[in-house]
């Protein structure tokens, strides 16, 4: 039986079944048709990493009694397998079975029976049936072979026969026997009787293991650079057919089960083994512990390493008084990581006591990349202690591990200028006129334009406030690159975008012409042509991306699209002054901002915002018709007032003209009228009257 992310995989009758543990049901595996006597698996516990679920999928089964190279490999937890091989030379049967994670490799244990001698085989889970044979090492004769993995993680493999126990560091490529530290009783090479076998053999995520044989006896090592081992022969009460196991704190607890005959309960009777305390009480003694304590900031954890990234991890060791000791790191995959460690300065804590700290930097490996090695995948990392011993209760290593690859919480976001006070968009909807967007995301290079209006809600639990602009201001997303919460750098690598309801009033600042490419540039008509899909958010990306500012690059298939020197040039950098350039239209832009640069980050960054454009002419939406037949209407009101103010101006002249008229006639009568009245005057009046009192009663008399 083994396990996998979510099932039981387990062989009854030599057929495999698979148990779902949410569903609690069992069900036939698919695609073996001869049986089988084993399935292997290797759990690992991160589930974010893609490596991880990648390794939680594999299973194998194969087949230990039949003389065959044959075994079954399922990817899908156990779900279906496919028939695989390893080369027939080989000679089976094959011996036993596990999955690396540092390779991302099965491998296989054989043996030759004239030479006595036995073997691995390696192949990377079965997409290249190249299977290297490593370094043959010496077994007992006549003997069945076993292998188990450690829990460490660190690909190391225990193997045992009749006799002896076997240990290899790096997954099979070199092997040498574990030293057993000898008593008074036994020989120190050989770890069994000849009527005895290895009943359970359990290993810990520290590197600890231990081996129950069909006598309860017990045998507690350790890995390191040489696997040690010793029988703990004094144990009270003694082992009678417990079944062990490491807790996760790296104790062992045997358990015992007993049969109730009342009501056929099972009930298991539980004993803590303190084995260190009984592993110093052994005969004849063994070393003393050479250091006090060994501490990491690593242990146990899962390092993530992106593209151009370092990490800096610290080990320090503290010995015992007067001794001399020092640490050693090690990486399970030297293709895949280069490690570098200096020791700081000494620091004195006590008299004779001088803890050392050592400083190891990890970052990518860069040379010597060929095809078939990978450039992701997870490398463990071990700090050692080089002077150890199993009387030491503290352990003498620390195993982390590093995944190159996509960090799972490393994301980006746009910088805005408002991130708060903008409530009255979360529940904001605006029309979009059909003249305004392109179905196909083309930009309107072929004239295309939207059937209808379209009506968009805007998304405020994703988008949250949008960034606002000026109409007339060019406009660059400043991008910002983090982990989790944590803030780490703006981002300089190019990228594109798309208004994600194919929005097209908006431009950039550069065209092709202009950009300065040495080859012809990718663009967005291109790529939707040659995707055939019309999803803009699949088509580019960083998996397809060619720069064209490097002379070495070659543009990849636009479908025969060549864009001209006066279309616009779409990618854009931080570094660049290619900027977006708005038309003289209010209202919010929806894009999606993809990183396509190759060289900044494993993983594919994408994120979308909105703009709100403001400060444009507003225009109206009265139609033309109306408009003009208004301004029409208008135009013939002002002729009529015109026309009827003219008219009336004439006349009021010519009525002035008849009025001066008349006065003329009247003033000009009055003067010919005037001397003979006076004359007449004259002749009547008394000398020494005035002549205005005169003049005036005679008129007056007159009339």
């Amino acid at each position: 039986m083994t396990t996998t992310a979510n099932n039981l995989v387990l062989i009854v009758d030599s057929r495999v079944y698979v148990y779902h543990l949410f569903e609690k049901i069992t069900t036939p595996s698919i695609g073996i048709n001869t049986t089988v006597t084993n399935v292997e698996s290797f759990f690992c516990c991160d589930d974010i990493a893609d490596w991880c679920r990648q390794l939680n999928s594999i299973v194998v089964a194969f087949n230990r009694d039949v003389q065959t190279t044959v075994f079954y490999l399922s990817r899908d937890a156990g779900l279906t397998f496919t028939l695989m091989e390893f080369p027939p030379e080989l000679k089976g049967p094959i011996q036993g079975m596990t999955v690396l994670n540092t390779y991302q490799t099965i491998v296989g244990l054989f043996r030759n029976e004239s030479s006595n001698q036995a073997y691995f085989a390696s192949t990377s889970y079965g997409q290249s049936m190249d299977a290297p044979i490593h370094l043959p090492f010496s077994v007992s004769a006549n003997s069945t072979l076993s292998l188990t993995q450690f829990k460490s993680g660190f690909s190391s493999l225990l193997v045992w026969d009749s006799t002896r126990m076997y240990y290899s560091p790096n997954g099979g490529q070199t092997v040498l026997p574990v030293h057993l530290h000898h008593n008074e009783s036994r020989d120190a090479d050989s770890f069994l009787a000849s009527d005895e076998q290895f009943q359970q053999v359990i290993t810990s995520t520290d590197g600890d293991f231990a081996a129950v044989t069909s006598n309860d006896r017990l045998f507690y090592g350790r890995e390191g650079f040489r696997a040690e081992a010793v029988e703990v022969y004094n144990l009270d009460p003694p082992l009678q057919d417990e079944v062990i196991i490491f807790t996760k704190y790296g104790r062992v607890v045997a358990f015992r089960h007993n049969t109730c005959q009342e009501n056929q309960k099972l009930w298991l009777h539980q004993q803590d083994l303190e084995l260190h305390y009984f592993v110093q009480k052994v005969e004849p003694k063994l070393p003393t512990c050479q250091y006090q304590s060994l501490t990491t900031d690593f242990r146990g954890k899962m390092l993530y390493l992106d593209l151009h990234c370092q990490l800096v991890l610290q080990t320090k060791l503290i010995p015992q008084a007067w001794e001399e000791n020092f640490l050693i790191v090690s990486t399970s995959n030297p293709h895949l990581v280069d490690v570098t460690s200096s020791y700081l300065p000494p620091e004195i804590l006590a008299k004779g006591i001088v803890a050392k700290t050592l400083i190891t930097r990890i970052s990518q490996q860069t040379s010597g990349i060929h095809d078939g090695i990978q450039k992701t995948g997870v490398s463990n990392i071990r700090a050692s202690v080089i002077k150890q011993s199993l009387a030491c209760t503290k352990n003498s290593q620390a195993i982390g591990h590093v995944s190159v690859g996509c960090p799972p919480f490393k994301h980006i976001k746009i910088r805005k200028n408002q991130t708060e006070g903008c409530d009255k968009m979360k529940n904001y909807t605006y029309t979009v006129a059909k003249e305004s967007y392109d179905p196909t995301f083309m930009h309107g290079n072929f004239g295309q334009k939207g059937a209808t209006d379209k009506e968009i809600v805007y998304d405020f639990e994703h988008l949250g406030c949008p960034v606002k602009t000026y109409y007339n201001a060019v406009y660059k997303p400043v991008i910002q690159l983090y982990d989790g919460s944590k803030y780490i750098s703006d981002v300089d690598a190019d990228y594109i975008l798309y208004e994600v309801n194919g929005i097209k009033t908006y431009s950039y600042s550069k065209l092709v012409g202009t950009s300065g490419c040495f080859t012809t540039p990718q663009t967005w008509t291109g790529m939707l042509m040659a995707g055939g899909s019309g999803n803009a958010s699949a088509v580019w990306n960083k998996t397809n991306y060619r720069s064209c500012m490097e002379h070495n690059t070659t543009s990849s298939s636009q479908h025969g699209y060549s864009p001209s020197n006066e279309d616009m040039y779409e990618i854009m950098n931080a570094n660049s002054d290619n900027s977006i350039v708005w038309s003289s239209r209010n209202g919010i832009y929806v894009f999606e901002l993809i990183i396509v640069g190759k060289d900044y980050s494993f993983c594919d960054l994408r994120t979308r915002f909105a703009v709100d454009i403001y400060g444009a002419s507003i225009r109206s939406t009265i139609p033309t018709l109306i408009v003009s037949g208004i301004a029409i209407a208008a135009g013939i009101v002002v002729v009529y007032v015109s026309f009827v103010s003219i008219l009336q101006g004439r006349r009021i002249h010519k009525k002035r003209q008849h009025e001066q008229n008349l006065l003329r006639k009247l003033d000009f009568g009055a003067q010919s009228m005037t001397p003979s009245i006076i004359s007449e005057g004259s002749k009547l009046s008394m000398p020494g009257t005035p002549s205005s009192c005169s003049s005036r009663s005679d008129v007056d008399d007159m009339d």
